[in-house]
């Protein structure tokens, strides 16, 4: 079974609010989901399999949006184990404090723009 591919319909399910809303900053940059970004993207490493906001491959990026409930201890320690998964396969992991303030949407909105390949460069 080859678990990196994702069942649509599946994934309105297991999205949440926070994710659409970063789905409308991604739109703003102008990114395109399945060309720029995946969201609801899987990794897996031997027995370990998790499933990440938002992976950027182009980029060597993955993003997830951490509400209140990743402040207690347990959730950190999740997470710290999901980190150090996609940073040992060669990704930087960025973690966005969620909801997004208002006043910060145009900053990561050029952030993004910033971190974008070049489509023009040579390779």
């Amino acid at each position: 079974i080859d678990i990196t591919h994702k069942i649509p319909s599946c994934r309105k399910m297991i999205s949440s609010p926070k994710e659409f809303e970063f789905i409308d900053i991604l739109a703003q940059a102008e990114f395109i989901e399945s060309k720029d970004y995946f969201h609801q993207y899987c990794f897996h490493d031997d027995d370990i399999v998790i499933v990440v906001d938002f992976f950027f491959p182009h980029m060597g990026i993955v993003i997830e949006l951490d509400d209140k409930g990743h402040q207690g201890r347990h959730k950190r320690a999740q997470d710290d184990i999901r980190d150090r998964m996609c940073r040992a396969q060669g990704y930087s992991v960025i973690r966005i404090k969620t909801p997004i303030p208002a006043n910060k949407i145009a900053f990561w909105v050029r952030f993004l723009r910033c971190c974008r390949p070049d489509e023009t460069a040579e390779e």
